[in-house]
């Protein structure tokens, strides 16, 4: 029996004490609209906690796409510490997704994730959904990694005849190459498959992220040699359109945590990365 049904007879009982169809089908109805009336109530309370944007991004439902920096694992305890301390600045708690590289700009500007965790702008440029925050969150710096003595690489003219290691899917090394006439280049699967090629003289010189390859080479034990930079851009936070009234509050943060230290304390071996303070 149900509870209108179980209310419905005991106030006929106790007011009208005559069983008849009438009282029993007018208390009935009336317990069933005051039931319906309270489930709505409860409905409407649920969107507005959990159904509008900001409650979901509360819960974690505002998704950052973060490439894969390490050979061991794709997870950054230091990004998302990162990322956690600035989002939680403006009351959104954010979940990360570890995406190759390409693919967060595409999921991005799909709408799947909300940003990018950083972008340059020759990268992010072709995708109409996507905006940058102002305030640049790293720099990136090319360079080459050696192991032989006495092999000075100051420009791209230095390696243009060298055997070069790149890494399958790391695009800006792969197009800077290109453009510069580099025609030996051997590509490996994974950074740290390019580093034992150069430390089996496989190849000359290795090409690739600064900070990404010092980390790396750092964690297997070969002992590189960097060139002067080859190349450097500005990397920014890049968001979906439909965040575009995040930005200005997020380019402030960026510079508050950059002044202050945060940042290159969240970061730990990444903060080389960090840009320059804002003057």
């Amino acid at each position: 029996m149900t509870p209108c049904l179980q209310e419905a007879l005991i106030i006929q009982k106790k007011f009208i004490n005559v069983y008849s169809y009438d009282t029993f089908l007018y208390c009935h109805e009336r317990c069933y609209a005051h039931m319906m009336k309270k489930a709505l109530q409860i409905l409407i309370t649920v969107w507005f906690l959990v159904g509008s944007p900001a409650a979901w991004a509360q819960q974690g439902q505002y998704t950052i796409g973060l490439p894969c920096l390490e050979y061991q694992t794709c997870a950054s305890s230091e990004a998302e510490a990162f990322f956690t301390e600035v989002y939680g600045r403006i009351g959104i708690v954010p979940a990360f997704a570890y995406l190759p590289r390409l693919r967060d700009l595409e999921d991005a500007n799909d709408g799947h994730t909300d940003a990018c965790a950083g972008r340059t702008k020759a990268s992010y440029q072709p995708y109409e959904n996507l905006i940058p925050v102002k305030t640049p969150v790293a720099t990136e710096t090319i360079v080459a990694f050696t192991l032989k003595e006495g092999l000075r690489i100051d420009s791209w003219k230095d390696i243009s005849s060298l055997r070069v290691g790149i890494v399958r899917g790391a695009q800006l090394p792969l197009q800077l190459c290109k453009q510069k006439g580099i025609e030996r280049y051997v590509v490996g699967n994974t950074l740290q498959q390019v580093f034992h090629m150069l430390a089996e003289s496989r190849v000359d010189a290795v090409v690739h992220h600064l900070q990404v390859g010092l980390n790396t080479a750092r964690s297997i034990g070969i002992p590189v040699r960097m060139s002067n930079v080859l190349y450097r851009d500005m990397v920014y936070h890049v968001l979906n359109r439909r965040h575009a009234g995040l930005a200005p509050k997020l380019a402030r943060i960026f510079g508050e945590m950059l002044e202050d230290g945060t940042s290159a304390r969240l970061l730990g071996k990444w903060a080389g990365m960090l840009p320059e303070p804002l003057e």
